[in-house]
């Protein structure tokens, strides 16, 4: 009942206004991006608004604006004798103020001289450190062109190496003329089988040679196999035959 009651409740024009207006009164809500969708109440300890991250201001470029005027520095010194105590309390103020900020003013100064010493000295140990760097790899590469020519030198080519070569050309030079003669025996067994060539002056006498030639005799297994063999082997055929009808009997 008590569910009816509120769905009822909810029916209701006034009820259902004040519903809308609670689920729609996120203006921070950026679907994907910030805020929460109307309906979800934000974590506990978190912000209502978005926290604003402003820049730090340059002092270099802000303080000098409440530093005192050059030329107005002498008459505000005249002044001060003959104005009200409450003139006086607020140029007191104005010359804190400018003190302070030539203060502060000094000490950016400091800071900012001190940060370009330390940048300048660390660009010239990095240039520093490269230079050492390809001062080393070009000893390194010296040193090693100079190992590779002692080597070269102390190392002369001894008569091991010369009978070594001379040996590799000789056999180099058999092998070649075994392949030439061999090459030249296959020639020679080409040349002299040439009359066996089919070409097409003689075409038509190779074909007719194959056509009537007689077929050699094969090996057969079965009666089968004999009876499908030429004319020839007729009478193998009928010995075969005959041993076969003595072994059953008939």
């Amino acid at each position: 009942m008590q569910r009816f009651g509120r769905l009822s409740t909810l029916g209701r024009p006034c009820e259902q206004f004040r519903f809308m207006r609670l689920m729609s009164t996120r203006p921070d809500y950026v679907p994907g991006v910030r805020g929460y969708a109307p309906g979800f109440a934000p974590p506990e300890g978190t912000r209502e608004s978005p926290k604003i991250a402003r820049k730090r201001r340059d002092p270099g470029l802000s303080l000098p604006s409440h530093l005192p005027k050059a030329e107005g520095s002498s008459s505000s010194a005249t002044t001060t004798e003959t104005t009200s105590p409450q003139k006086q309390y607020r140029e007191d103020l104005r010359s804190l103020r400018h003190a302070y900020a030539r203060e502060l003013l000094e000490k950016h100064g400091r800071r900012e001289a001190a940060s370009a010493m330390k940048r300048a000295a660390e660009e010239e140990r990095i240039q520093t450190q490269k230079k050492a760097l390809e001062e080393e790899r070009a000893q390194k590469k010296q040193h090693e062109l100079e190992v590779i020519q002692m080597l070269e030198l102390e190392l002369p080519k001894s008569e091991e190496q010369m009978d070594r070569k001379a040996q590799r050309s000789t056999n180099r030079q058999a092998h070649e003329k075994t392949l030439r003669d061999q090459r030249m025996k296959q020639l020679i067994k080409l040349y002299g089988s040439t009359a066996d060539f089919v070409t097409l002056e003689n075409l038509d006498a190779k074909v007719d040679e194959v056509l009537h030639h007689r077929r050699p005799p094969f090996v057969t297994n079965t009666v089968s196999d004999m009876i499908d063999t030429p004319a020839a082997e007729a009478e193998e055929v009928e010995k075969r035959k005959a041993l076969i009808r003595e072994a059953m009997g008939l």
